[in-house]
């Protein structure tokens, strides 16, 4: 994972358009929010000129999610971001 002053991210609701800001914590980029059931969009943008690592899984002609990975306006739908979520109340 970056450095967390060179990553920003937020998770975008597409409905209604509300962002959720990811805080970092333990490594990790974390968003404690009640989520309605919905579409959701994960955001993330690097305000520093260098590059930063990601965990992308690329297949060949399997798709792990209905929508394409776009990177820089290039999309690719055999690409997958790779996170986790989980449910904590």
């Amino acid at each position: 994972m970056p450095h967390k002053n060179n990553i920003n991210a937020y998770l975008l609701d597409t409905k209604s358009s509300k962002t959720y800001k990811f805080k970092y914590s333990d490594h990790r980029l974390r968003v404690k929010a009640d989520l309605r059931a919905g579409i959701y969009k994960v955001v993330v943008t690097s305000p520093v000129k260098t590059n930063n690592k990601f965990e992308i899984t690329t297949t060949k002609k399997y798709k792990l999610a209905n929508y394409p990975l776009s990177i820089n306006g290039k999309s690719n739908p055999y690409q997958s971001f790779i996170y986790v979520a989980s449910y904590n109340k």
